[in-house]
């Protein structure tokens, strides 16, 4: 179920100063990466691939707002975080990080897969190539296995298989002859996990579930 010392875990920050970096992935992309040198909470605790949010401004004022990132590296006074260049500008204004999910925490398996692709990819513009979704026991909620596969050579030639377990309150479409994802989002939520797959076409969905494991095939 992951570490509860994780869940809904929160840290008031002050921003020094903010500086542009390139990462480079396995496969030799490279992507824009921001660095925030910070004083936070020595309370606070991230992981790679932690997905979080930052709150910038004062609540209940014009100048707030909250969006996402993803942690690439962390260490004190200084983090490397993935986030969408449009938030740039609002960076030195954040006061608080908000953890929303940590993969390395919660995904069983997730290390073996990251020892085989050499990451853990977004699985943007991937193709789910088989979906089954299974009663279990009485009392226990549904089980859902999908299968994806790369199509914007993230992670090709391999294939990798999620299984959610305990399902409930799901919100799917219908498996079609193409199932294409634009991203696979998580997130806690009390003592669940949310799981969010924005399709671009085909299955897709959402679901609250207990545990969710995944393996490369």
């Amino acid at each position: 179920m992951g570490e509860e010392l994780f869940r809904s875990a929160g840290w008031g920050v002050h921003v020094l100063s903010v500086e542009r970096e390139t990462v480079k992935f396995p496969k030799e992309e490279e992507a824009l990466a921001f660095r925030l040198h910070i004083h936070g909470d020595p309370s606070m605790k991230l992981r790679m691939h932690d997905q979080i949010q930052l709150i910038a401004g004062q609540a209940g004022t014009p100048s707030w707002s909250a969006f996402r990132a993803v942690v690439n590296q962390y260490e004190s006074g200084s983090l490397l975080l993935f986030i969408s260049p449009q938030y740039e500008s609002r960076l030195e204004e954040v006061l608080r990080f908000e953890l929303l999910f940590s993969p390395l925490a919660s995904i069983m398996g997730i290390n073996e897969v990251m020892q085989t692709l050499g990451w853990f990819p977004p699985f943007h513009y991937a193709e789910i190539t088989q979906a089954d979704l299974r009663v279990e026991k009485e009392g226990l909620g549904k089980t859902l296995r999908i299968t994806i596969k790369d199509t914007a050579g993230d992670f090709s030639p391999y294939a990798v298989s999620f299984q959610f377990t305990g399902i409930h309150e799901e919100k799917l479409s219908p498996f079609d002859e193409q199932n294409r994802l634009l991203q696979l989002d998580f997130c806690y939520e009390h003592e669940a996990i949310y799981v969010f797959m924005d399709a671009q076409m085909g299955f897709g969905g959402s679901f609250l579930c207990r545990e969710v494991s995944m393996r490369v095939e």
